[in-house]
């Protein structure tokens, strides 16, 4: 009598309803071609033609095999169905996984005269094993490792069912984390105090923390305001405030995405006037695709407006290098690098430079470095903290 053991028919993973609706329709037609294969009368491949047998009341045919135990059992099954279904990248980890663990228990117990162990499971890295055995490389396997451990069983299933993919899950349990260390260190640096002539650094929306710095009084405005179309009216309220604020021929550079580039430009120029568009490029990866246009950039505009249009004395070239990027402190945050020396072009020791946007506190930094006073504005409680544990750090480190 052919029996179902419970350990077996789970261990692999059932069809999908498409795939299994595809077999019974096979079966249908053209009758269960394929015998069901059975050791000691278990059923170890076809569980799923075995319950449309009973369905349909379908006649099949049954081939035993010989296996020593069920851990040999459960090695053939998986060899047998990774060669026989399209699965995916996380059932196919799951199954080197318990094929791994397999091997370790017969390598334990399978041992000659010399206490020298039959197989070399034991010698090598379990993660090593499972990329050799699905071909992956073992980055690929350490993050799937990680998606493993992290995510909870409604995640893994979305996985299994190739509804979200590893690389996925495994950047957002990254930010996750992250985030959660940014929240932390936030909290640890709230009451760190600035006490330095050169910073003023303020919590709040620029439009009220800053409306008391003196109009036409600021040297330059260097910001990076946020990119979303749910802004878009900051720009506006940049333009107002810049051509305020500013000396008259002063200039206001702002970091933008392209998307909404046109309309950017468009609202820059309700009360600044355009000089030039500078090109910022990082040296070392950085690239991004933007999904909604199918474009993967390669660089930044940094929009170079005036408060009045005269031409510069001095040149400048208009292109920017950053060698990495650095999102520690804000996922918006731009390179130190790149910053000041755009920075360095427009300003000298002594100016007054002002961040509306401050996020990461990168212009702040920039600031110290050219020896400017540098007044700053970051709406969020928790880039403001950050911020004023970066200043801190780098006062130190200068001491």
């Amino acid at each position: 009598m052919i029996k179902e053991k419970k350990e077996f028919k789970n261990l692999i993973p059932r069809l999908t309803k498409e795939e299994f609706v595809q077999l019974e329709n096979n079966v249908l037609e053209e009758g269960i071609r394929d015998p069901l294969i059975t050791w000691n009368g278990f059923i170890i491949d076809g569980h799923h033609r075995f319950e449309l047998a009973k369905k349909h009341k379908l006649l099949f045919k049954i081939a035993e095999k010989q296996f020593k135990n069920e851990n040999e059992v459960k090695l053939w099954m998986i060899n047998n169905q990774k060669g026989r279904r399209n699965l995916t990248d996380f059932v196919k980890y799951e199954l080197a996984q318990i094929k791994a663990d397999i091997l370790r228990e017969i390598a334990k117990s399978n041992k000659m005269g010399r206490g020298k162990v039959l197989s070399t499971i034991d010698k090598t890295n379990v993660r090593d094993e499972v990329a050799k055995d699905l071909k992956w490389s073992t980055g690929k396997v350490a993050m799937a490792d990680m998606v493993a451990k992290e995510s909870d069983e409604t995640i893994k299933e979305k996985l299994r069912k190739n509804e979200i993919s590893i690389n996925q899950v495994y950047k957002d349990i990254k930010k996750e984390k992250k985030n959660a260390t940014r929240l932390e260190e936030a909290r640890k640096a709230e009451k760190i105090k600035i006490t330095n002539d050169l910073i003023d650094l303020r919590l709040g929306d620029f439009k009220n923390v800053l409306e008391d710095i003196p109009d036409g009084s600021v040297d330059l405005i260097l910001t990076d305001p946020p990119y979303s179309y749910d802004f878009i009216k900051s720009w506006s309220e940049l333009s107002e405030f810049a051509q305020r604020k500013l000396k008259p021929n002063g200039f206001c550079l702002a970091y933008s995405g392209q998307l909404y580039l046109p309309e950017v430009i468009t609202r820059l120029s309700e009360h600044l006037d355009y000089y030039w568009t500078i090109g910022l490029f990082h040296k070392n990866g950085g690239n991004q695709l933007v999904n909604a246009v199918n474009v993967i950039c390669e660089w930044k505009p940094i929009l170079v407006f005036q408060n009045g249009k005269k031409q510069r004395k001095e040149v400048f070239i208009d292109t920017v290098y950053n060698n990495k990027g650095e999102k520690d402190l804000h996922e918006w945050q731009q390179g130190l690098q790149g910053i000041s020396l755009l920075m360095s072009k427009f300003v000298k020791a002594g100016d007054v430079v002002v961040d509306p946007f401050s996020g990461g506190g990168t212009t702040i930094i920039a600031g110290l470095q050219n020896k400017c006073k540098v007044i700053a504005a970051e709406i969020e409680k928790e880039p403001y903290n950050l911020t004023k544990k970066r200043i801190k750090i780098w006062l130190q480190d200068k001491k």
